[in-house]
């Protein structure tokens, strides 16, 4: 056995991770280079067809070698095989060369093991050019030969079929295109190639895909960099090198304009590292973090210096404003775009101060298009809320000041309420209730006749909870759901949060319910709709591994089975997810038969405890456990069944079965003796054997085996809560939390005791 087999023997249940890296073109035709993505996308489709292995798309290469500079790269010697490979998370790689000689062609490919960088497997075929087909399926049964991979579906493997050596050169050029960003051009030149070659699989999933890529290149052509936005940018920057001094008044005013289409062409620079199904909400994509960091920050300042130059302006003018509409540059100004929305900006610079507040505390910008960032710069720089919050006392102070000493108050009144009121609002958005509270006591103190008074009345009546609007209610039922656990749809707190924190906000109210009520009995439904809930608010923003997360939460925690999730390749089908049967990993239900006690009391309240504890304990070992309601499919039955001799016996005989997870064959049987302690690792060893994958355990953490007395006195506890004796069952169930402090379950059953009670 060669040592990739043995090193497969022992990871099996990992599936190896191979990358399939572009073949060098060692023939004399520098056009024929491109058919190292065409063979590679061949490769790619065949090896899907073994058992055994996981097969890095080519998607994933492409990205990561425009991101390391290796776009250009004519052949992978050793070492950058091996780092190109860890790049892209494989453990193996396979690299080689194309030699086209006249009617001939030669493939040579090599298999290298990332962790030592050493060639596992090597493999030559030559062939007629036109029988590529042919010469690839040799080449990957070399390979695969060496390595002993079994193949599990001999009819995928005519996916990879070619019908000839010019319509493989001709995808090639195609996929390239794309890959160049050229989606247009790509698409027709795939269409030709399906045009010629109807039954050329991979050709015609390629073309869906890139019709597919073109209509969202459409809806996205507002959002990218054109050339004339670029130059607008490039203008800008010229423009605003003389300076402002010293200019002539209708020259400060086009100056002006210039600073604001530079403050929009960062914003367009800014959306190509955001999000963009949602027009509205725009969060940071994964991996853009630092570079839409530096265009916030780059917004951020441009404004500042534009406001400074508004009030010099100001000082000779009021309300100026720049018509575009009538500047010979007119028309690349409407190409651009960045206008769209106004061609006459107006530099207000009171207007201008609330625009860049609301742009660090909240996310509002615009590039001709309105929108919100998350998160906003002052979550992702702290020092710049501050900043803004600094900003907003000082013209109170400034406000009130002026107030004080104006004799018609009327004017003065006006500028310090909407201070006042400003700087309570962002204190609300932000949460500080107590300072927003103050905030508006201080305009109730000032202007108690004001016509502000009234709604700052209001708004502290909200936030000590006399009154209600719904965000306050919304965010009530959020708190509330972490204390009792019962009904926590929390949707708008959820958005709350990605509006604050971006993506990173998802995982932190998963964080907090997780917390406070994973385990808790009754929630299986609740938990699967927050998690398709989070899944779904990742896949549209583009975290389509977060995404993965959570619906794999929502299976392993909720009710989802492997049908729950057929929808997501039509309705997300660009984070193509693959979760069904093949992907999941195993799920099971608890099967408690009672009876045999023999009058028992110690095995009555075993059995009353069983399904809880022996559902804990699984779920504690890494195995998706269905409780409560009715999974959609997919699910494994796990029997316990616990019996006594006679009444007074101590020791107690626990069988049970898994059903086997392959069809046809007979289930499996478990047991494990209980003198004095409950065995849970004897009692399972036989079912984690078998069932395929592991789950997320959450806060669970596994107990070898428990002591009798224990697991009985939490039975007792249960029959007081079946019969609906609430405040007891709570009381139960606490001192046993007490008594053992790492028994969660009991904590947890104390939680939804306390909810009923409250209830009834």
């Amino acid at each position: 056995m060669s040592a990739l087999l043995l090193l497969l023997a022992v990871a099996a249940a990992d599936k190896p991770v191979v990358s399939v890296l572009y073949f060098e073109n060692r023939g004399g035709d520098a056009e024929l280079d491109v058919l190292k993505k065409g063979f590679a996308e061949m490769l790619i489709t065949d090896l899907v067809a073994w058992d055994g292995v996981t097969v890095v798309e080519r998607s994933r290469l492409e990205d990561v070698l425009k991101e390391q500079s290796l776009q250009a790269t004519r052949a992978f010697d050793k070492a950058t095989a091996v780092k190109v490979g860890r790049l892209v998370g494989a453990q193996f790689t396979i690299t080689g060369s194309l030699i086209v000689s006249g009617p001939q062609l030669r493939a040579d490919a090599t298999i290298t093991r990332i962790e030592k960088g050493d060639v596992v497997a090597s493999a030559s075929a030559t062939d007629s050019k036109d029988k590529v087909f042919e010469l690839e399926q040799k080449l990957v049964d070399s390979l695969t030969a060496a390595i002993d991979w079994k193949l599990k579906n001999r009819d995928a493997r005519k996916k990879a079929r070619v019908p000839s050596f010019d319509a493989l050169v001709a995808y090639s050029k195609a996929i390239d295109l794309s890959d160049q960003g050229k989606v247009d051009e790509a698409q027709k030149a795939m269409a030709a190639v399906v045009s010629k070659s109807p039954t050329f699989s991979m050709a015609r999933e390629k073309k869906n895909e890139l019709l597919e890529k073109l209509k969202e290149y459409e809806a996205r052509k507002k959002d990218l960099v054109t050339a004339s936005a670029l130059e607008v940018g490039k203008r800008a920057d010229d423009e605003l090198k003389k300076g402002f001094a010293g200019l002539t008044l209708p020259q400060k005013k086009e100056y002006l304009f210039w600073r604001a289409a530079k403050g929009r062409f960062l914003t367009r620079v800014l959306k190509q590292h955001l999000s963009w199904r949602d027009e509205g909400l725009r969060v940071i994509r994964p991996g853009h973090e630092p570079r839409a960091l530096e265009a916030l920050k780059g917004w951020a300042e441009n404004q500042r210096r534009f406001i400074d130059e508004a009030r010099e302006l100001e000082k000779v003018e009021q309300g100026a404003s720049f018509d575009a509409d009538r500047a010979p540059y007119r028309e690349l100004i409407r190409d651009s775009g960045l206008f769209a929305d106004d061609l006459s900006p107006r530099f207000d610079s009171d207007l201008l101060g609330d625009t860049l507040e609301a742009f660090i505390i909240r996310g509002r910008v615009t590039d001709g298009q309105t929108f919100d960032v998350a998160p906003p710069l002052g979550v992702l720089v702290p020092a710049e809320t501050d900043r803004v919050l600094e900003t907003m006392a000082q013209d109170v102070a400034r406000a009130e000041a002026a107030y004080k000493r104006e004799t018609n108050k009327q004017r003065a009144e006006y500028t310090l309420s909407r201070a006042i009121t400003q700087q309570g609002e962002t204190l609300e958005w932000l949460r500080r209730d107590d300072d927003a509270a103050a905030a508006y006591q201080k305009l109730l103190d000032v202007l108690p006749t004001s016509s502000d008074a009234k709604s700052a009345e209001e708004k502290i009546q909200v936030i000590i909870g006399a009154k209600s609007t719904y965000d306050r209610d919304q965010r009530e039922k959020f708190e509330k759901a972490v204390r009792d656990c019962d009904d926590f749809y929390v949707g708008p707190e959820a958005g709350w949060r990605l509006r604050r924190k971006g993506l990173a906000g998802l995982d932190e109210i998963a964080s907090e319910m997780e917390k406070a009520c994973l385990g808790v009995p009754g929630n299986t439904y609740p938990w699967s709709r927050f998690y398709d809930a989070l899944a779904s608010d990742a896949a549209r923003h583009d975290d389509c591994e977060r995404s993965k997360k959570y619906y794999l939460k929502s299976f392993t925690f909720g009710g989802d089975g492997p049908r729950s999730f057929e929808h997501l390749p039509r309705n997300e089908p660009w984070c193509n997810l693959v979760l069904d049967e093949t992907t999941l990993p195993s799920k099971v239900r608890i099967v408690v038969v009672k009876g045999g006690t023999q009058g028992n009391a110690t095995l009555e309240a075993l059995q009353d405890a069983a399904e809880d504890l022996f559902v804990e304990e699984l779920a504690a070992r890494g195995v998706a456990v269905e409780w409560g309601g009715s999974s959609n499919g997919g699910v494994l039955g796990l029997g316990v069944q616990l019996e006594a001799k006679d009444a007074k016996s101590t020791d107690f005989k626990l069988t049970g079965w898994l059903d086997s997870p392959t069809d046809g064959a007979p289930r499996i049987e478990l047991s494990a003796p209980i003198k004095g302690r409950v065995d849970f690792d004897a009692f399972f060893a036989p079912a984690l054997k078998v069932l395929k994958g592991r789950s997320d355990p959450g806060p669970r953490k596994p107990t070898a085996s428990m002591p009798v007395e224990q697991a009985a006195a939490y039975g007792r506890a249960m029959e007081v809560f079946d019969s609906s004796r609430w405040k007891e069952a709570q009381a139960a169930f606490e001192a046993l939390a007490k008594k053992y402090p790492g028994m969660r379950m009991a904590g947890a059953r104390a939680k939804v005791a306390a909810a009923k009670a409250e209830k009834n």
